[in-house]
């Protein structure tokens, strides 16, 4: 058995491995610690020969920790954090990496550090991916940018589902607990016949909250969530391996519960006659309140409030083993998304307007219920050299096509006693294409030293489209290219103690943006951003494989 502690110093990372004996009597395995492969760079690889910082949950972790959900995976994990204050929506996936994130997404809910399910993009929200029938879980500190490509500049999370074995195994959980919490979900996986196997995964879950809206008495902050997925493997060769994956998730959440601190709380950035619109803050630890107030039944009555999430996807992936030891990669991905929204931003289920002015009628601006929809394509080819030899490379190219779209947008609002419904403001539709190139060699020096080096050419054009409300007039089309090169560098020393200490050097880009709803055209383009990552690392062992720790330096 063993004990997993994860501590964080404000520069170092520093993960232990301790193993513990089962029972007195019973001697410690010969082999204390698992040897944890991950896919980090692209190809297998013992978590400790890795040059850049990684955390990894094996199936088994994730079970032992009853890890559920992205934010919880945060907490084990030095360096990273993410939460989901404004429920299970796209727009509230805004991971913090190493202290870089994005605080309002970009084009098609582009973020700081992006999700891959086996390989594939996940533009949308990731925070309701189930996890238990997954094989491990990645997190990768730094910019990613060279083999990842577009929305990895401070990182990257990967996920990885099971893969069959040569037996037919499975398992059952069920989970029960307060808050009318409850959970059932499984997976079965093994051969079919001759060349065929397959893998299966399904569940459902509920949350009934743990906050009341005193507006009207109902919870507030539950959740549901249904997935299922299935995957077919086929071998029509030795040296062919293809996989094709189909998905469904359905979620149908509450409003999530915020709780609005009055502004005579706030304490710092306050208005002055310089500064006259100053939005003002608060700084230091806020008070814990259970008061909520919400417009929840407004937003049912008007369609409903919360988010529901429809998701379907779809995944192909061919490897084909080719002479000499090289391998060609083909990975396809397809993930639509579509969203229905209902949310009373005012937080207090307040109208700041609630009568219309002379000269406009703002009644119902801060009770939105919209609807949009999320596609993202995307296509991999990838060929790589033996991995045995002492010069390894690996070169590819890289399209991914993503549309986000507003499609619907209403107000809602009391007028007396009589419910108002009514169109909203402008619509938004993003439209990405990138098109990528890219390639890395790694090369053992002797039989200590190793250096690489990957570099990623891409090229991103990002279209936003601004419609009035009925869909008819184009108010604003804006239209912007770039071209990045982003490089890594990394250097590593392989003790004779098995140590293994590393340089990492590596570029990554924020995608570029536009402030699509500002009247003054010079501040209408949002440049590309550009992070550097300086890091030395050391991963080991000590005290005869009795601890294992990876330490890492950054800058």
């Amino acid at each position: 058995m063993a004990v997993t502690c994860t501590v964080c110093l404000s520069a170092l990372l520093l993960s232990i491995n301790l193993p513990v004996a089962a029972y007195a009597d019973e001697p410690a395995s010969d082999t204390l610690i698992d040897e944890i492969v991950v896919f980090a760079r692209k190809k297998e690889e013992q978590i400790l020969e890795v040059p850049i910082s990684v955390s990894a949950f094996p199936s088994e972790t994730i079970q032992n920790l009853g890890l559920t959900r992205l934010d919880e995976v945060a907490r084990y994990t030095p360096g990273f954090s993410s939460n989901e204050a404004t429920g299970r929506q796209p727009a509230s996936n805004r991971p913090t990496i190493r202290g870089l994130t994005t605080i309002q997404n970009g084009i098609a809910n582009t973020s700081a550090a992006t999700i891959f399910i086996d390989g594939i993009y996940v533009g949308g929200s990731p925070q309701s991916t189930e996890l238990n029938n997954l094989e491990r879980i990645e997190v990768l500190r730094g910019p990613q940018t060279a083999l990842y490509g577009r929305g990895t500049y401070a990182g990257a999370i990967n996920y990885v589902t099971r893969r069959p074995g040569e037996e037919l195994e499975g398992a059952i959980t069920a989970t029960g607990a307060e808050h009318d919490t409850s959970e059932v979900s499984g997976w079965a996986a093994g051969p079919l016949h001759d060349k065929w196997s397959f893998f299966v995964a399904a569940g459902h879950r509920e949350f009934g909250g743990n906050y009341t809206n005193n507006r009207d008495g109902s919870d507030v902050g539950g959740e549901k969530s249904t997935e299922f997925t299935s995957k077919l493997y086929w071998a029509p060769a030795d040296s062919v391996d293809i996989s094709l994956k189909l998905g469904y998730q359905q979620t149908d959440d509450d409003h999530f519960a915020v709780y609005l601190q009055p502004r005579t709380e706030n304490n710092c950035c306050f208005r002055t006659a310089a500064a006259p619109r100053a939005r003002e803050y608060f700084i230091g630890k806020a008070t814990s309140v259970d008061d909520v107030n919400l417009y929840t039944d407004l937003l049912d009555a008007a369609g409903g409030s919360g988010t529901e999430l429809d998701r379907r996807l779809a995944a192909l992936s061919i490897d084909w083993s080719l002479a000499n030891g090289y391998t060609f990669t083909s990975l396809t991905g397809y993930v639509d998304d579509e969203i229905d929204r209902g949310y009373d931003t005012s937080y207090a289920a307040y109208d700041p307007f609630p009568i219309p002015s002379p000269f406009s009628d703002m009644r119902g601006a801060f009770n939105n219920v919209d609807k949009l929809e999320q596609t993202d394509f995307s296509q991999e080819f990838r060929l790589s050299s033996a991995q045995d030899t002492a010069l390894r490379w690996t070169t590819g190219v890289y399209y991914f096509s993503g549309d986000f779209e507003q499609v619907a947008r209403e107000q809602v609002f009391l007028d007396g006693s009589d419910l108002v419904i009514r169109p909203g403001g402008n619509l938004d539709k993003d439209e990405i294409k990138n098109l990528a190139l890219f390639g890395g060699a790694e090369w053992d020096i002797d039989s200590r030293w190793t250096a690489g080096l990957e570099l990623r050419w891409a090229r991103d054009e990002i279209d936003v489209t601004v419609r009035t409300n009925d869909g008819t007039t184009v108010v604003g089309d804006y239209s912007n290219n770039t071209r990045s090169l982003t490089p890594r560098g990394t250097v590593s020393y392989n003790a004779d103690s098995g140590r293994n200490y590393y340089l990492s050097i590596a570029k990554g880009v924020k995608p570029g943006d536009f402030n699509s709803r500002v009247p003054d055209e010079s501040y209408r383009n949002v440049d590309e951003e550009e992070v550097w990552n300086y890091e030395l690392g050391l991963k080991g062992r000590w005290w005869e494989d009795r601890l294992t720790a990876t330490l890492a330096v950054y800058y």
